[in-house]
């Protein structure tokens, strides 16, 4: 029995040594396998990161060469307009005729299959924002306010109200009794006239409503110059109440268009034969015309000429903004922006 007994210890001790070894082998068979699961995750991650990264690069790689071929495309329309417009000017259309043609004209250029649409927009005829802040700077002390009268003379003959403009004319009327403090009265002035060349929200800054606006807006524009441009040649029925304002309102609706009705088939050659027709047709004072053509900031021509263009990649957003310049048979592109 003694024996028996033994060897049943003996037996069991080496089924207790066998499960262990059998635990430790399950153990390391399960490590192994976290091991490899792992290995397969982390493998998978880097291969769908490295998918990611390459979709990712192949699409803006494809996108930005669409870009650069709609950029090419948009530089070629507007290369190819200005050819022939060029033309149409060297063959003594002269750009007013040039580009009345081109208002009525299809407008549109197909180039290698693709049509870019485009718009014009004039830019000449127009009151040019800029000159309320430089008019402080590059004018003489009686004309600083001149455009600033304008600009309200605008406002007044469309029936329009703005509170800004108002209140600068209330402080420029009592002009005489704040003769000890210039500055104090140029800094409001010169406020609203930095409002401008930061924001191109004309209607926020004079706190008129969007409708209104809408009013004189084909009389306001921004260009990088400083000047009140009237091109004689480009005036129409449109632009009566610039004319009548430029005037300080010393001209009448009527008169007005008695003179864009006078111009000749050819436009004016000369822009003393424009003034000629202005005293002939309308009763301001000749010498009040010699005045305001003495102010610095205001410029008279029939050969200059401004105007924007908006060239657009037909069943896409691509467009390209410029804006021109003519003097004389010569243009050239004063600025460009791309949407891509």
């Amino acid at each position: 029995m003694r024996w028996k007994y033994r060897d049943y210890q003996e037996k069991n001790h080496l089924i207790e040594l066998c499960c262990l070894a059998n635990g430790e082998k399950v153990k390391q068979r399960g490590a192994a396998l976290l091991l490899v699961l792992f290995s397969i995750l982390l493998m998978s991650t880097m291969v769908s990161t490295t998918y990611l990264y390459l979709s990712n690069m192949i699409y803006f790689v494809g996108d930005s060469r669409t870009k650069q071929d709609d950029k090419q495309l948009l530089l070629g329309s507007e290369g190819f307009f200005l050819n022939n417009i060029t033309k149409e000017i060297l063959n003594g259309e002269g750009f007013g005729g040039a580009y009345s043609k081109l208002l009525t004209s299809p407008s549109a250029i197909s180039i290698n299959n693709r049509d870019v649409y485009y718009s014009l927009i004039d830019r000449t005829s127009c009151f040019n924002v800029n000159t309320l802040y430089d008019s402080f700077s590059n004018m003489s002390k009686n004309n600083k306010y001149y455009p600033w009268l304008v600009l309200d003379n605008i406002l007044q003959l469309n029936n329009i109200v703005s509170s800004v403009i108002n209140k600068l004319m209330t402080i420029l009327i009592q002009y005489p009794s704040y003769t000890s403090n210039l500055d104090h009265i140029d800094s409001f002035f010169l406020a609203i006239g930095q409002a401008f060349q930061k924001d191109n929200s004309i209607d926020k800054i004079l706190n008129i409503s969007s409708e209104n606006f809408l009013y004189i807006a084909p009389l306001v524009c921004s260009r990088n110059d400083n000047t009140l441009l009237i091109n004689v040649n480009m005036l129409n029925i449109k632009s009566s109440y610039l004319v009548q304002a430029i005037f300080m309102n010393e001209i009448t609706e009527s008169d007005v268009y008695k003179v864009i009705l006078s111009k000749p088939a050819q436009g004016w050659l000369t822009v003393e034969s424009f003034f000629e027709s202005l005293a002939n047709n309308s009763s301001v004072d000749i010498d009040r015309i010699n005045e305001l053509k003495n102010i610095g900031i205001l410029k008279f021509s029939n050969d200059e000429y401004y105007f924007s263009s908006n060239f657009k990649v037909d069943n896409g957003d691509s467009q390209l903004m410029s804006l021109f310049h003519v003097k004389g048979n010569a243009i050239s592109v004063l600025h460009r922006r791309f949407i891509l």
